[in-house]
């Protein structure tokens, strides 16, 4: 997969999170964002992968999100590992 591939799938997991007000205001209280933030996230690869992380904690949100996308759960996975950076160990 593509680092551009792999972008344009956080981007779709992001239009997913917020189109539904309900889904959009317990993304934006659990991860203590705003609207600016998302904005200037969406430049950042370590976000993108944060939304793509928060969308496959949750099977209901990552299910619904692959059936409107059309997209294989491992297709979303891959995105994913493509654009997490390993922790690195202490």
């Amino acid at each position: 997969m593509t680092p551009e591939d792999a972008e344009t799938v956080a981007l779709q997991a992001l239009v997913y999170l917020l189109q539904d007000h309900k889904v959009r205001n317990m993304f934006l209280d659990k991860t203590g964002l705003d609207e600016a933030a998302l904005r200037e996230g969406v430049k950042d690869t370590d976000h993108l992968a944060g939304i793509l992380d928060y969308i496959l904690s949750d099977e209901n949100l990552f299910t619904n999100f692959c059936k409107q996308f059309d997209l294989s759960p491992d297709h979303a996975v891959k995105a994913w590992k493509a654009l997490s950076r390993p922790v690195p160990e202490l």
